[in-house]
Formats: C-alpha cells, structure tokens, sequence
C-alpha cells in the first residue's frame, strides 16, 4: 500500500523488500531523500481507503483491536520496514547513529505523519519535508545509542 503508484506526489519508486543502500554514495545528502519519499508515499497511504481507516479506528482501538491491528499492518508496518532499510544501510556508512535503529526512534516517524494526518487532513509533501529535516534527520543523526533496536513487539506501546 501507498509504495508506489499514483497520489497527489506521483510514483515513488520505494517497494518493500527493495535493496536499499549499503554501497558508499547510494544517496549523496545520506538518508534524508529515500526517507522524505517514503514517508510522502505513507502519508499518500493514509489517504487511501486502509489508510483513512486508521483514524477512526484508532479512536476506537480498545473495541476493535483485530482490526486495528490488520490496518496497521497493511499500511504502517511495511513502510516501517523500508524505513528500518534506509537506516539500516545509513548506519553502516556512518550517515546515521546506531540509534537510529532502535524500535522507539524508527517508529517516531510514522507517528509524526499519522499524528499530522490526524490533526489536519491530507499532509503536503512539503509538511512531510519540514518532519524529516526538522524532527527525524536530528534524531537518526544522533551519536547516541539511542533505544533499543529490534521487533516491534519490544515497545510496551505495541502497534
């Protein structure tokens, strides 16, 4: 969902399960570009059918936990694995700290989008721009260990 294809910020070009990085150069600002796209393409998802589902069912969590989860998984979670991906591959070319990968700091930035497509409606790629260089690229730059990497069933928050 929301990788690829159509949305107002055209085709982006980012899959689940595509190669990205771990050559030197793979992106020459680091991984402020693959990042500010994907999380275009999941602010697209959220405009989508599943992904518009997300707001009122996460008002409605604790009576539909199933199907909270199901949304979740179809448009957070795969968005969420390229992220881990980019920073993956940044970590290793030393573009990014070993915090980055960490469940809390990797999960900031789908949240950021899904609190700023809750607040307002659709969120301009521009809106989506300013989190990446604003709120994420200090975070993943870190020097610190930052939290603890590993799955997403170590936070206490769950999905």
């Amino acid at each position: 969902m929301g990788q690829g294809g159509g949305g107002a910020r055209g085709h982006t070009g980012l899959r689940p399960g595509r190669a990205y990085g771990g050559r030197a150069g793979a992106w020459p600002d680091g991984p402020r570009p693959p990042a500010a796209r994907l999380l275009g393409a999941f602010a697209d998802a959220l405009d989508r059918p599943h992904g518009r589902a997300l707001r009122p069912l996460h008002a409605q969590r604790a009576r539909h936990p199933e199907l909270y989860a199901e949304v979740y998984r179809r448009v957070v979670l795969p968005h969420k694995g390229i992220l881990l991906g980019i920073l993956g591959a940044a970590v290793e070319r030393g573009e990014a700290g070993p915090g980055a990968l960490g469940v809390r700091t990797a999960a900031t930035a789908p949240r950021l989008v899904i609190a700023a497509h809750m607040e307002h409606g659709t969120v301009p790629q521009g809106e989506v721009e300013a989190l990446v260089d604003e709120a994420l690229m200090p975070l993943f730059t870190a020097g610190g260990r930052g939290n603890v990497p590993g799955r997403d069933d170590r936070s206490t928050m769950g999905p």
